[in-house]
């Protein structure tokens, strides 16, 4: 759960499929936040794609929620799993770059490039800020268009208030659906 106003949350749990050569065609999500009681607030539901041997972050922004949460249960649906090309060993989506801007309004921008001969239409790029502590400060979701072969984009993600701290790790997750056939 990360506060992004007094009233509205991010919300950010990592998921790991450890599977070389399958995939489920997505994964349907929960989202339950928890008040201080253990009292259910609300439920969030949506569905993801799922990378294939690696972990990615699931991610609900701008969250309104009537009374703040102290924690966060997430509820993975189990999907039937298919056979999917094996994750080569190279990235195909690699970010090459990325650097933090503080001010009013936080900035991240990340360089990421397509090492393949394939098209990649409206690719979700997600970005999660930790601090020292390894803890999530901030989480964010663009979507690329168009990633041409062999092209390069940047992108910029930006926030609506400041960080509580400078980030010390910032990890970028293109999510790749497995079922696209890479050349």
């Amino acid at each position: 759960v990360i506060p992004t106003s007094s009233t509205t949350y991010d919300l950010v749990a990592m998921v790991a499929n450890r599977n070389t050569d399958s995939a489920p065609h997505a994964v349907s999500y929960t989202f339950i936040p928890l008040d201080k009681d253990g009292n259910v607030i609300t439920t969030i539901t949506g569905v993801s794609p799922v990378i294939v041997d690696g972990d990615f972050p699931i991610i609900q922004t701008n969250v309104a929620l009537p009374r703040p949460p102290t924690s966060v249960a997430t509820r993975l649906t189990p999907e039937p799993l298919y056979v999917v090309a094996e994750r080569p060993q190279a990235p195909v989506v690699r970010v090459t770059d990325w650097r933090y801007e503080a001010g009013v309004i936080p900035r991240i921008y990340v360089t990421v490039k397509n090492t393949s001969r394939t098209i990649f239409m409206k690719l979700p790029i997600r970005v999660v800020a930790y601090d020292s502590r390894s803890n999530a400060i901030a989480v964010g979701e663009s979507i690329i268009p168009n990633l041409g072969k062999e092209e390069g984009q940047n992108v910029v993600f930006t926030w609506h208030n400041q960080f509580p701290q400078a980030p010390t790790q910032i990890r970028v997750y293109p999510v790749l659906d497995p079922f696209i056939i890479v050349q």
